[in-house]
């Protein structure tokens, strides 16, 4: 409902603002005007918002559904290698030392890795959507890539002061 259809604002001599509702009675706030004017009107009367109606059906597009090779009632209990990597750390308050570090850079590097390698599986997932052809070409990297573009991130990362693995 629009509060300008239920609601008329009044000023008096001396410049006061306030707001009228439908019966006449005055209010400070428009709101409450609005709300007053809302209460008067019967429930059958009311104006109710219509929900935009969605199709049920499956009328999309190919491209527009994605299979992610997962079967009803398949259950995937592989933990990805870059995750088994991820190591807990101190508090940020102290200096780390030289484990710590290389810890915190270990875990960035695993968090780099795993985020390019879910990137290249969206990525073809995306592709085989788009050409709509399931068998399409993987895009897939060998670990050495991985690890070289990770290395690279990361460098670039500490340079500009961010670690991964506080953001996470």
């Amino acid at each position: 409902m629009r509060m300008g259809k239920y609601t008329t604002k009044i000023t008096d001599d001396e410049g006061n603002a306030s707001w009228q509702s439908t019966d006449g009675s005055i209010h400070k706030t428009r709101k409450k005007a609005w709300e007053h004017s809302k209460s008067l009107i019967p429930e059958e009367e009311r104006e109710v918002p219509q929900e935009p109606e969605i199709e049920t059906d499956d009328n999309y597009p190919q491209w527009a559904t994605f299979d992610f090779g997962v079967q009803d009632g398949d259950t995937v209990e592989v933990i990805p290698s870059a995750l088994k990597r991820i190591k807990g750390t101190q508090n940020d308050g102290v200096k780390k030392t030289k484990k710590q570090l290389e810890v915190e850079r270990q875990n960035n590097l695993a968090l780099l890795t795993m985020g390019y390698r879910t990137t290249d599986h969206l990525m073809t997932n995306y592709k085989r959507a788009l050409l709509e052809d399931p068998n399409a070409e993987a895009i897939k990297h060998s670990s050495e890539d991985y690890l070289w573009i990770s290395e690279i991130t990361d460098s670039a990362l500490q340079d500009n002061g961010i670690s991964i693995q506080s953001v996470v």
